[in-house]
């Protein structure tokens, strides 16, 4: 931009500022009272001039009047886009009051606090929409003013009075109201449509909510330069199809929103082969990523792209960077340079200023400086701090500046988000989801799915200890069996003469096989002679096994080698164990007594013997196989029970996936339960898992079986199990279910080889409806755009070096796919082709039949994403309301099935 240029622009912003956002609109109407000032669609389009528009808020401000408002009052105002939004905020102005935006859609308990908060004492709305009932707050209707006189003169002048106090989120769990002055405004607004050459033959699209400070822009900025402002129908706020319509008809020539919101409409363009009106595109919120450059110049002829950046609380934008070419090394579009009469700085830790291409928090200066947080002494200081004598806000935001002065936006400096344009505190959302009963512990994060972020939550449900009631435990003396001695005896055999070789052999152990094999050597040390009573089949198998076990230990193969055997495999093995089999009998009687139909999950199922063993035996059933493992269930995979359903599910650091926690009828633990380095992990998965009521069915060894220190010890060489307490009696278990919120009802122990078995009840109240009780909460108290779109529920979040929660580890579990094993045997066609269209757009590897789309990672981009491409591949109109209307695979299928048939009705009726 030309120095020339610069200068007008804030000239221009002198001679202007001294007036307030109505006074400008106002002097408008005296220059150009025919010109249309708005153009809004209800049940019909209709328009208003700036005459007309003048009158109706000059009748608007006496209806306040009359209704005892005094200057310098704050009044809330709360009702669906349209006309009625821009009278109310230019007549509150008028008599020189302050309006807070609330969206229609916020919670009641969001707009109490809000109200409270600013001491509102009238609430502006529409007679047709539903009374707001707030305790000492009057509810007044915008459109009853119409019957009203004009007052005779609006209050002028007082450019230091405060606009607008648009809430934002806070750490506290509260929101936070950022106060803006006409000065403040009045700046952006006449910089903005100087720079940019915005005048009154400009019409601007008004897709911003009210409570969303871009939508000052929209309608004072548009008012200052003569344009005319575009309300679309508040039913098509995420409707991109129809926004096309809008801009098409109305020769919109300016828009104004975030990026996300922006490439819904460049999807449908595109997609339609539309060449838009559009000269101005004004993007900012987030970030911009390069490629909506390229694709903004294929569907106008000739457009301004400009970047802006700033905060709520520096009077909607700071900095600009018009771009006019895309640079290689640009990660994305630069944040770019202060706005005129405003100032940045890039400063450090130490509150000192860093030098060129070093990172440091943006601090914004100048006359687009808030006020402060209305009511807020404490967060106010912290945050508007002086700095040379100036006043500053600190915006938490990580830059860097280039040699020349321009700004790259890098990040955040705390937990404070930015999201679809909306500044976020994460801790605001995790301090309201911790106020449920059923939550432990809470934490917010940032996901991305699809390319696009979401907000996730991972929860780790509260789960309280049951009363420990005495329970007999019944010694089991019919299971004697010489099976355990003869393997014992194999195994020593063979170890005695595995060591032997390798000190002959001088071969050297894996660093990683290191522990286990001194384990080895301790062993056999207590054998004191060859015993000669050894099973001869497991001996001929160690026989023939021991390259295999040599080369294990050289750290040439891997460890899940043995699972090759079959013979080796721990499974297998504890399958063959009387004591075993006869306790398998009492959980096939707990099975079938439960009747058809019941969810059984089966915790570290490994490669699925256990689970097939019970399939075997029962029908009409549905496993879940879980494993901290996915190699181990894709081994699993191969081995499919036709009589039962099958489901799989891998368990990531105590994760399990959101559709599985609270919903089995029964758990079963064959021989696992004791691998878990901490023993209650595993009884706390189990837990969650299951229904209130739910039984869990345990099997467990009481002492070590030599069989596995050469199968399960080789398998768990890396966690070194054997160092710990691996083997629990069954008092122990019985302290420890009661602690993790199970009731014990049966326990009985073999006296020969100390084989265990539990039954136990989960007593737990709530993590089934926990996901319900955060929705509430979070609908009570927060706006739509801060609650989590997915919940992911951990037994224990994953700690990092400094022993605190590992917010990244928790991040790269939730981001991780799940294996894909998704049966879509069962599909129809139409449900086959439309999974695949989803599959590409969502990025995904399955899709179930009853899958949501929005369910499965699709947001609003993603829809329109679908919308273009169902109409390419199905040569068939569908609209965005479709999508949103029939959101399940299953019921999308059939919808499109139904149109494509009237389709041809029609063609055939034609014809």
């Amino acid at each position: 931009m030309s120095l020339k240029t610069e200068t007008l622009a804030t000239n221009m912003c002198n001679v202007s500022k001294q007036k307030g956002l109505h006074e400008i609109f106002f002097s408008m109407a005296e220059k150009i009272p025919e010109h249309i000032a708005v153009i809004w669609y209800e049940n019909t389009r209709k328009e208003i001039s700036y005459q007309d528009l003048a009158d109706c808020v000059l009748k608007m401000a006496q209806m306040l009047k009359v209704n005892g408002i005094r200057e310098n009052e704050y009044i809330a105002v709360s009702m669906p886009k349209g006309i009625w939004q821009i009278i109310s905020t230019l007549a509150i102005l008028s008599v020189g009051c302050t309006y807070i935006p609330i969206d229609i859609d916020w919670p009641l308990e969001r707009k109490k606090k809000i109200c409270k908060k600013v001491n509102a004492r009238i609430l502006v709305e529409l007679s047709s929409m539903h009374s707001t009932e707030i305790e000492e707050v009057k509810n007044i209707y915008a459109d009853e003013a119409l019957t009203l006189n004009k007052i005779d003169k609006i209050v002028q002048g007082n450019i230091k009075s405060s606009a607008y106090v648009i809430f934002t989120s806070g750490t506290t769990g509260e929101p936070k109201g950022v106060e803006i002055t006409h000065e403040s405004a009045v700046n952006t607004i006449n910089d903005i449509n100087q720079r940019f050459y915005i005048g009154k033959k400009d019409v601007c699209f008004a897709i911003s909510e009210l409570s969303f400070d871009l939508s000052v822009y929209d309608i004072f900025g548009m008012l200052a330069a003569g344009g005319t402002i575009v309300i679309p129908k508040q039913k098509d706020r995420k409707a991109a199809d129809r926004w096309l319509e809008y801009i098409k008809r109305e020769k919109v020539t300016v828009w104004n929103s975030v990026p996300a919101i922006y490439e819904m409409l460049l999807t449908v363009a595109e997609a339609e082969s539309e060449e838009l009106p559009l000269e101005k595109i004004l993007l900012s919120g987030d970030w911009i990523h390069k490629e909506l450059f390229g694709r903004t110049k294929n569907i106008t002829k000739k457009c301004l792209f400009i970047s802006l950046g700033g905060a709520t609380e520096a009077a909607i934008w700071s900095v600009y960077y018009n771009v006019e070419e895309i640079k290689d090394e640009w990660n994305s579009i630069p944040y770019g340079y202060a706005l005129s009469n405003q100032k940045v700085v890039v400063m450090d830790r130490e509150n000192k200023e860093c030098p060129p291409g070093i990172p440091g928090e943006l601090w914004i200066g100048g006359v687009g400086v808030a006020k402060g947080y209305v009511n807020e002494e404490r967060m106010t200081k912290e945050k508007f701090v002086f700095y040379e004598n100036d006043r500053w806000y600190r915006t938490g935001d990580l830059v860097k500046k280039d040699n020349i002065g321009c700004l790259e936006f890098l990040g955040r400096i705390d937990y404070q988000i930015k999201l679809n344009g909306y500044r976020i505190e994460l801790e605001e959302i995790e301090n309201n989801i911790a106020k449920c009963d059923s939550v432990e512990r809470a934490i917010v994060l940032v996901t991305k799915k699809n390319g696009r972020k979401h907000l996730a939550a991972a929860i780790k449900p509260f789960i309280p200890e049951t009363v420990k009631t005495v329970c007999d435990i019944k010694n089991i003396t019919t299971l004697k069996s010489d099976a355990a001695k003869t393997r014992g005896a194999a195994v020593y055999n063979f170890l005695k003469c595995f060591i032997e070789t390798i000190g002959t052999q001088k071969n050297v152990v894996d660093k990683e096989m290191k522990p286990l094999y001194s384990l080895w050597n301790k062993r056999v040390e207590k054998v004191t002679r060859i015993i000669e009573e050894e099973n001869i089949e497991l001996k001929e198998i160690l026989d023939n096994t021991f390259p295999v076990y040599m080369s294990i230990f050289r750290g040439e193969k891997d460890v899940k080698e043995l699972l090759e055997y079959p013979e080796l495999n721990p499974e297998y093995i504890s399958l063959e164990s009387p004591a075993v089999k006869s306790f398998l009998e009492k959980i096939i009687r707990n099975i079938r007594e439960g009747g058809r139909k019941n969810r059984i999950g089966i915790l570290q199922a490994r490669t699925g013997k256990i689970a097939n063993q019970l399939a075997d035996r029962t029908t009409d059933q549905e496993y879940i196989l879980f494993d901290t493992s996915a190699a181990m269930l894709e081994r699993a995979g191969r081995e499919r029970n036709t009589l039962n359903q099958y489901e799989y599910s891998v368990i990531r650091q105590g994760h399990i996936e959101n559709k599985y926690v609270g919903t089995c009828d029964i758990v079963i633990a064959v021989n696992v339960l004791h691998q878990f380095a901490d023993k209650k992990e595993g009884l706390r998965l189990s837990n969650m898992m299951l229904k209130r009521g739910g039984k869990l069915l345990i099997i467990e060894c009481g002492q070590e079986d030599a069989i596995a220190l050469i199968t399960s010890y080789v398998l768990e060489a890396k966690r070194e199990p054997w160092n710990k307490q691996f083997f629990l009696d069954v008092e122990e278990w019985r302290d420890m279910l009661a602690h993790t919120g199970f009731l014990v009802n049966t326990a009985e122990v073999t006296d020969e080889d100390k084989i265990e078995y539990i039954e136990a009840i989960s007593k737990t109240d709530g993590i089934k409806e926990c996901q319900k009780d955060i929705t509430n909460i979070l609908k009570q108290n927060v706006p739509t755009y801060m609650r989590p779109e997915n919940f992911y529920y951990f037994s224990e979040f994953p700690l990092n070096e400094n022993g605190k929660v590992d917010r990244k580890k928790i991040l790269s579990i939730i981001e991780q796919q799940y294996i894909d094993v998704q049966d879509e045997s069962l599909f129809t066609e139409a449900e086959h082709k439309l999974a695949g269209i989803w599959k590409k757009i969502l990025g995904i590897h399955s899709v179930a039949k009853e899958s949501s789309f929005f369910e499965a990672g699709g947001d609003s981009l993603a829809a329109t994403k679908l919308m273009t491409e169902l109409k390419k591949q199905y040569d068939t109109e569908i609209s965005l309301t479709d999508i949103f209307e029939n959101p399940y695979l299953e019921q999308m299928a059939l919808m499109m099935e139904k149109k494509i048939s009237e389709q041809n009705e029609m063609i055939e009726g034609e014809l």
